[in-house]
Parts: structure tokens; C-alpha cells; sequence
């Protein structure tokens, strides 16, 4: 019975373990990676692993590929190249975008991620060598194939390659992920394990795209700004290309037992929402009277506002370090501030226009619960990154405000049906 399969039976048997230790301690360390890859659950595993690493890390340097967690700054960095690489073309005319995009989409994308996989799992020299030499290979290829009238015979060709392309380019992908274990079956299990949490975790990358998306998109339009088309154009290639590095990453770290989903969304996601309400209160500038007459524009405030207070939640209650995203969340903070100050002028100019209704009063309530939220964060989050360095008051007011909205909601569906007659 291969040495794989011995260890995959011996899971929950800590002696029998131990026995293939001892028969084959070279070979055992060099398989121990993929099989821990597949159940980084398991406590028998995990002591393996402080055993291994412990007791003879260079002998598992050299037999295994190196793990190593990677900044989010890094990620963010990869994601960004993936994204500029795919939106260069569409700086250029229709002609080269229909040259360049069927042949060389792929190469934008999983070259990225086999740098991200190179930087994680360090393979060895020669397999980065060869890996690079395909790439190089495969791009020059296919950008030299002829097409046009004149090789209309060799249009079918031509479209096969570029179909094929992108699974090429992806086992290429996969040897940098597999290293020097390629040949292992645990370690391609290990491999199929990784592909599947990555697509869900890149679905779910996707989907908060489309509600920040769906939220700008309502933000414009109720200030009645053309940016959207633009903004669409922009977001739609660069976020498609970006989500597989940020996907492939989030599932990385869930399968070796690092971290959670929404902390890495919230660092994520919130330099993004820093960008759209900067370039969203500069366009706003021309058209701000708009505001006080739309209504469509204080629900998409709201809803704004709420996304900011659970980046910050997120941030605030698991981020374990301090870091640059820290200055990031309180520019957000006094951004959305400043945004739900406008909207509370814009509910009291329209409660003086038109008088008390029960929908005004609500969201004036729900506004001024916010901004007090958003203010009190604002402060002690400042006070914590420039005077006292301790950010746990800052934590503290966050979680201590939070009863207050029960209590609204409590009021609004109780005591409001009954302001309502009064009010008729």
C-alpha cells in the first residue's frame, strides 16, 4: 500500500502514525503537507505538523513546498495588476481589444495567481523555471497566429486555441500550487479541495462586488450623475479579473485554519467603498441641490451608511493587528459622517417643506441613531490611532450603541401605527 494511502487509514490511529514515522521518517515528511492540506481540522494533524516544523525545519524546506501566509496588501496588489492587465487593452481601439482579448485573457488572470501560489507555496527553482518558459511560450504562440480573410482555414484553429488556452495556462497554475509533491494523490485531493472553495469564495467576492456595485449605481442616479456607464465599464472587466486572486486567497486561508471570511471581506472591501464615496461626493459637488428634492437618495445614504457601520464592525471586533487599513476605516468613517449629516439636513429641509408624516420621522430617527453611531466611532477611533493607541474604547462604543436600535425598531413598530392616526 503506497505511503499515502497508509496515512489517510491511519487518521484517527496516533500509534499507527507513529509507526510510519519511524519506517519511512524522509518520505512521511514529504507526504505530511497534502494530507494535512485536506483535514487542517484534525488534532492528531496539527500536533504532526508542530512536530514536523519544529523538529526539523530545514529537512521540511527542502521536501515539501514552504507555506507561508501573505499580507493582504500583497493580495490586493496581485488582484490590482490582475485588473489593470485586463482593463490596458480597452484603453486602445475596438481593433486591438478583439485582437488582444480572446488570446490573452487567460494569461491576465492566472498569471497573477501562479505568482500568488509562488509567493505561498514556494516551489522549487525548476518548476518556477518551467512554468515561466510555458508561459512565455504559450503567449508568444498564440499572439503570432494568424488570422483574417486570408486564413479563413485557419479561424476554427485559431478559436480552438484560444478555448484551450485558459485550461493550459490553468494546469500550469496548478504545478505551481503542487510543487514537488505533483505526482502525490493526496496532494492533487488536496489541490480539487482548494478549486472548489476557491470558486465559492470567488462567487462570493462577485456577489459583494454587485451590491457595492447595485449601491453606487443607486447613489448616482438619485443625484442624477452620468458616472454610472463609466463606473460600469471600469468595474465589470477589472472586478472579474481581480475576484480569482482575492477568491483563491480567502479559500487558502480558510483551508489552512487562519482566518475568517468576513475580516478578510472588511479589508477587502473597505479601501474599495473609501474610493466610491470620494470620487461619489466629488461629482455630487455640481448637482447638490438635487439632493434635497430627491427622496430615492436618502434610502441609498441609509443603506450606505449601514455598510460602512459593518466594515467597521468587522474591523473593529477581528482585526488583530494595527495596520494602514486602520487610517482606512477612519477616512471612511468620516466620510459616511459627512454623508449622513447631509441627508439629516436634507430630512429636516423636507419635514419643513411638507410637514410631519410617520416615513419622515422614521428616517429622521433611524439618521440621527446613525450619525450619533458614526460620530462617536469617528471620535474614539481618532483619539485610539493618534493619542491613546488603544483602540478598545473605540470597540466598546460600537458594541455598547448597538442596543439602541432595537429599541428604535421597538418604537417605530409599536408607537408609529398610532402617531400615524393622529397625524392623518
Amino acid at each position: 500500500m503506497a505511503l499515502e494511502s497508509q496515512l489517510q487509514a491511519s487518521l484517527s490511529d496516533p500509534a499507527a502514525l507513529e509507526r510510519l514515522y519511524r519506517s519511512d521518517p524522509a518520505g512521511f515528511t514529504r507526504t505530511f503537507p497534502a494530507l494535512f492540506a485536506l483535514h487542517p481540522d484534525s488534532g492528531i494533524l496539527q500536533a504532526w505538523q508542530a512536530r514536523l516544523n519544529f523538529a526539523d525545519p530545514a529537512s521540511a524546506a527542502e521536501s515539501a513546498p514552504a507555506e507561508k501566509s501573505l499580507p493582504i496588501a500583497k493580495v490586493v496588489l496581485l488582484a490590482l495588476t490582475a485588473a489593470f492587465l485586463a482593463k490596458l487593452p480597452g484603453l486602445f481601439s475596438s481593433a486591438v481589444q478583439d485582437f488582444v482579448y480572446p488570446r490573452d485573457t487567460a494569461f491576465f488572470v492566472l498569471g497573477p495567481l501562479s505568482v500568488y501560489f509562488a509567493l505561498v507555496r514556494r516551489p522549487s527553482r525548476r518548476i518556477m523555471f518551467f512554468v515561466l518558459a510555458a508561459f512565455a511560450l504559450a503567449a508568444l504562440y498564440i499572439n503570432l497566429l494568424p488570422e483574417g480573410p486570408g486564413h479563413a482555414r485557419n479561424q476554427n484553429g485559431l478559436s480552438l486555441a484560444c478555448l484551450h488556452l485558459p485550461f493550459l495556462l490553468g494546469w500550469l497554475t496548478c504545478l505551481v500550487y503542487l510543487g514537488a509533491s505533483w505526482r502525490e494523490i493526496d496532494a492533487r485531493a488536496g489541490l480539487i479541495r482548494l478549486i472548489g472553495e476557491a470558486i465559492i469564495y470567488t462567487s462570493l467576492v462577485l456577489l459583494s462586488g454587485i451590491v457595492l456595485t447595485l449601491v453606487t449605481g443607486g447613489l448616482f442616479a438619485a443625484a442624477n450623475l452620468p458616472f454610472m456607464e463609466t463606473y460600469l465599464q471600469w468595474v465589470v472587466i477589472t472586478g472579474s479579473a481581480a475576484s480569482p486572486i482575492v477568491g483563491t486567497h480567502l479559500a487558502y486561508q480558510r483551508l489552512q485554519g487562519k482566518t475568517l471570511i468576513a475580516p478578510l471581506l472588511a479589508r477587502i472591501f473597505s479601501p474599495l467603498v473609501l474610493i466610491t464615496l470620494v470620487v461619489y461626493l466629488v461629482s455630487l459637488l455640481p448637482n447638490f441641490h438635487h439632493l434635497y428634492v430627491n427622496r430615492d437618495f436618502l434610502i441609498i445614504f441609509n443603506v450606505m451608511s449601514v455598510c460602512v457601520l459593518a466594515i467597521a464592525a468587522f474591523g473593529l471586533c477581528t482585526w488583530t493587528s494595527r495596520s494602514w487599513l486602520d487610517y482606512v476605516l477612519l477616512a471612511l468613517l468620516a466620510l459616511a459622517l459627512l454623508i449622513d449629516l447631509t441627508a439629516l439636513s436634507a430630512i429636516l429641509s423636507r419635514l419643513s417643506w411638507y410637514g410631519l408624516s410617520t416615513n419622515r420621522l422614521a428616517v429622521l430617527g433611524a439618521n440621527a441613531l446613525m450619525t450619533m453611531h458614526l460620530a462617536g466611532l469617528l471620535y474614539y477611533l481618532a483619539r485610539g490611532l493618534f493619542r491613546t493607541h488603544d483602540l478598545a474604547p473605540a470597540r466598546r462604543w460600537l458594541l455598547r450603541y448597538l442596543p439602541a436600535y432595537p429599541v428604535w425598531t421597538a418604537l417605530v413598530v409599536f408607537l408609529f401605527p398610532v402617531l400615524g392616526w393622529w397625524l392623518a
